[in-house]
């Protein structure tokens, strides 16, 4: 029996599989920014949960030129910095994204519409008003009282998937950090 997960397309007319072979993106030609992120960005559930997209290539931090892939809200009001990699997430993509939530950490709500207003080229109560539609507690003075990671990767490094399971560990409530 393989220890290695697999694939299988299930017809449900013959009610038949058939075995699928695993391929890399990178060996169909597709990229990180003009393919996975548009497939998250059309349509977010990709990842697993309710998530409203608020900026895209954020990179307005303080101090830094870095940039994260997306920034979504969750449905408690959090911030969700999603890091995407193509085929393999690499041995620092957890800390890259840790980063990333700690300079957003004292985002206030102001901040976080003014962002979704930004990325979709809306008045700041439009973005409001969505943004209040999609959370599910009554205060938009509750955005951002906390960040949360999502990583999304073909395949997790062992550094990663370590330090994800230690680091959820310690936070003692909900995970901190999730890979898709």
């Amino acid at each position: 029996m393989s220890a290695e997960p697999q694939l299988f397309r299930i017809n449900p007319e013959n009610r038949e599989s058939q075995k699928i072979e695993e391929v890399d993106f990178a060996n169909l030609g597709l990229q990180e920014p003009r393919d996975i992120q548009e497939w998250v960005v059309a349509n977010p559930s990709i990842l697993g949960e309710d998530l409203l997209i608020i900026a895209k290539e954020f990179s307005d931090f303080d101090r830094t030129n870095e940039r994260l892939d997306l920034l979504a809200v969750d449905t408690s009001g959090k911030l969700v910095i999603i890091e995407l990699k193509r085929d393999d997430s690499g041995a620092d993509v957890h800390w890259q994204a840790i980063k990333y939530a700690s300079y957003l950490q004292r985002a206030n709500p102001e901040d976080v519409i003014r962002m979704l207003a930004a990325y979709k080229d809306i008045s700041e109560v439009e973005s409001e008003r969505k943004l209040k539609q999609h959370i599910e507690v009554e205060d938009i003075e509750l955005l951002n009282n906390d960040q949360r990671i999502i990583l999304a990767s073909h395949r997790f490094a062992p550094e990663v998937t370590s330090a994800v399971l230690w680091l959820n560990d310690q936070s003692r409530t909900e995970d901190m950090i999730t890979c898709v």
